[in-house]
């Protein structure tokens, strides 16, 4: 771990072993990096901080341009973040759309058991009858959200085709659940 010293005071090492031919843009290995460094960095509150974190990461500070890959090619990722009372909550990406399903439900699966062994066990697992599922991991303050989307609609929706794809959110904890909060309560109010 001398390379990664960040990963040394994970509950696990980050060992990433590929189980597809295909390479990913950006690969597995690549995210989960990214994502550990983020959950133990010091999270930025105000927007100039946000911009000077997202440097750090090597993200660039425009919604919805291509972080990884081009614009155009399958793997085209851009970052988005949000925030709420004026302070950054998180970031997150839409991973891997256009690649084929077993491609995306392989990666999903490696991500999955890399931030298990990493953060623990995830806190909160959903599973669809469709194949999709959610997982979700707290640590060291961070939120790491996850959702693997299959490709097969909802049966409430039209046959439309859909893109299996990943999302992954990595958000502060106490500011994702005061914003969480906030939308319960103005949900309710309706």
């Amino acid at each position: 771990m001398g390379d990664k010293p960040w990963a040394d005071s994970l509950t696990g090492p980050m060992t990433y072993v590929p189980t597809r031919s295909a390479p990913l843009t950006p690969s597995p290995e690549t995210v989960a990096d990214m994502v550990s460094r983020m959950i133990e960095s010091e999270w930025p509150a105000a927007e100039e901080d946000r911009r000077l974190w997202f440097t750090t990461f090597g993200l660039r500070d425009e919604p919805d341009v291509s972080c990884w890959g081009g614009d155009t090619e399958p793997g085209a990722v851009a970052t988005a973040w949000h925030t709420f009372e004026d302070e950054f909550v998180g970031v997150h990406w839409f991973l891997w759309e256009g690649w084929p399903r077993s491609v995306v439900e392989d990666a999903a699966a490696e991500m999955k058991e890399v931030f298990s062994q990493a953060c623990g066990p995830a806190a909160s697992e959903i599973r669809s009858g469709r194949g999709d599922w959610t997982a979700y991991w707290e640590f060291n303050g961070r939120v790491i959200d996850m959702y693997f989307y299959s490709g097969l609609p909802p049966a409430h929706l039209s046959r439309r085709e859909m893109t299996p794809s990943v999302q992954l959110h990595v958000n502060h904890a106490q500011r994702a659940e005061a914003e969480e909060q906030q939308a319960r309560i103005e949900s309710s109010s309706d």
